[in-house]
């Protein structure tokens, strides 16, 4: 895989090989969702969960994050992003977290207060805690002000019932789905 944006622009990512259930993004997909959040990415804290490769996150911080959170419970996958991280000298604006996302997202509050906040969701196929995901981000204290989510599952029933966040944007690509959600009064 290629970083296609940025400052890491054409450079090269790998993966370990046998890592079921593992499925990165397209470059195809990876461009169009950079473009839409393009005026949000330069200088916010970028929070890639359930990162897998980490190409999202490493593409953020070559687009101008301040600071990217990697987070996976695959202790292999995190010590890849390491790798890379190492390799392209981010480490200085990187955390890497072996750690279950829903549990991540239950122990984040205010602390990344202070610059613009944006996770980046993308669950292995077949994830079913969806209800999950959407109670522990749509509660008072959420830092985050943007949310993209990635999944070929419709989450449309669970979007309409938030209550501190609003669709910005959504895009359909074959049997991918990215909504796109911002803090309610953002804008």
């Amino acid at each position: 895989m290629i970083i296609n944006s940025g400052s890491l622009k054409n450079s090269k990512i790998t993966i370990p090989k046998g890592i079921s259930g593992l499925r990165p993004t397209l470059a195809m997909i990876r461009e169009s969702v950079f473009n839409i959040l393009s005026p949000f990415t330069e200088g916010c804290i970028f929070h890639d969960i359930f990162c897998g490769s980490g190409i999202i996150g490493m593409q953020a911080l070559s687009c101008g994050a301040q600071r990217a959170v990697f987070v996976d419970k695959n202790p292999v996958l995190i010590k890849n992003i390491h790798r890379h991280i190492y390799r392209f000298k981010l480490q200085d604006r990187a955390e890497l977290l072996t750690v279950d996302a829903l549990r991540y997202l239950n122990s984040i509050n205010m602390m990344h207060l202070g610059a613009f906040s944006l996770a980046y969701l993308d669950p292995p196929y077949g994830f079913d805690r969806w209800k999950d995901i959407f109670q522990e981000l749509d509660r008072e204290g959420m830092p985050m002000d943007m949310v993209v989510i990635e999944s070929s599952r419709m989450l449309k029933d669970y979007i309409d019932n938030l209550n501190f966040f609003d669709i910005y944007k959504y895009k359909e690509y074959s049997e991918k789905r990215l909504y796109y959600l911002i803090k309610r009064g953002y804008e």
